[in-house]
This record gives C-alpha cells, sequence and structure tokens, in this order.
C-alpha cells in the first residue's frame, strides 16, 4: 500500500533536479544539443503507462514495482529508508485507530496545495 501512495501521490511536484547535456543526444529522436538543460520528470516516470498499467489510478492491488519518488541512483534520497520507516509506522497507526478511515467528499474535491513545491491538500475532509 505504502508504495502505490508514493508512487501516486508524491511528496514534491515539479519536474525534477535540472540536468545539462554535455554532448549532443537524440534520446528517443529528440534532439538535446550540449549544454541545454533537461529535467527528468520521476512525476512522469511514476505514471508511465508502459511501467504502471492504468498509471493514474490509485491501485492497492498492484504488483510492486520500483517508482522513482525518492529519487533514483546517485541521486536516490539518503533518507529513504528512515522517510519509509516513519510513514509505515504512522500510517499503520492511523489505519489500526482508525479502521474505517475513508474520505468524506469524492477524491475529485479534494483540493491540492499549487503554491508550493511540495504536494499535500489544503484539506482532507475524512470519516471513520
Amino acid at each position: 500500500m505504502l508504495d502505490e501512495l508514493l508512487r501516486h501521490i508524491p511528496f514534491r511536484k515539479g519536474d525534477g533536479i535540472p540536468r545539462m547535456a554535455l554532448p549532443d543526444v537524440a534520446p528517443e529522436g529528440t534532439r538535446i544539443r550540449a549544454g541545454h538543460f533537461v529535467h527528468v520528470s520521476y512525476l512522469a516516470a511514476n505514471r508511465d503507462p508502459a511501467v504502471f498499467p492504468d498509471s493514474d489510478a490509485l491501485d492497492f492491488d498492484r504488483a510492486p514495482h520500483p517508482h522513482m519518488t525518492f529519487g533514483w541512483g546517485g541521486h536516490r534520497c539518503i533518507a529513504t529508508a528512515p522517510a519509509r520507516a516513519e510513514l509505515e509506522t504512522a500510517i499503520g497507526a492511523l489505519l489500526t485507530r482508525f479502521p474505517h478511515l475513508r474520505l468524506a467528499v469524492p477524491d475529485s474535491e479534494v483540493q491540492w496545495d499549487t503554491e508550493t513545491i511540495r504536494r499535500f491538500p489544503l484539506r482532507l475532509p475524512v470519516s471513520w
């Protein structure tokens, strides 16, 4: 469940840290000239339909698959393990205490922050 939440609702919004192309390259036929900046979007990677079928759906039965929420390779967040442990503990305690917790409004009515780089709901009406 946690991996699907992290894939579907990452902590940040944006296109990631810009990178500069050193040589001219043409990945997938798109030319990028040396010195131009590109953004590698982990958000798009987490919604890639070739990797995650029905990628815009939150599916708790989805088979586990690596996602980009904490980055990848040399750019992977060094705090991934403690962040995951904290989230697992917090969400586990919340669901243990409120096993019938659910949204009190349709998910389309949840308003998300659009003013900052962080991703969070402005209001989250729930019932239990």
